[in-house]
């Protein structure tokens, strides 16, 4: 039998990182999340609630492009053995 990890998922509200914010669009931490996705979805019911999943387990070695805002929680999940964080808006 071969071993496999199964992956361990953070279900992030980017609120509580970032605070309020009028449109995800101009906030530079939703592109970052954005770009850095693996899955998407923006069209959840009305509201339009982004959700974003972001592999971090991809970029483990290399941070470097992590906003300094995101870091902290992106590095705290790598520690705690997390392999992928869902940012969302809530609902």
């Amino acid at each position: 039998m071969s071993d496999f990890n199964l992956f361990s998922l953070l279900d992030v509200n980017v609120v509580d990182i970032l605070g309020d914010y009028d449109v995800p669009e101009d906030v530079h931490e939703w592109s970052w999340i954005e770009s850095n996705a693996s899955f998407k979805n923006v069209n959840n019911g009305e509201c339009g609630i982004w959700e974003f999943m972001v592999n971090i387990s991809l970029m483990e070695d290399d941070l470097s492009s992590v906003p300094k805002k995101l870091m902290p929680t992106i590095s705290s999940a790598l520690s705690n053995g997390y392999s992928y964080i869902l940012f969302n808006q809530g609902t």
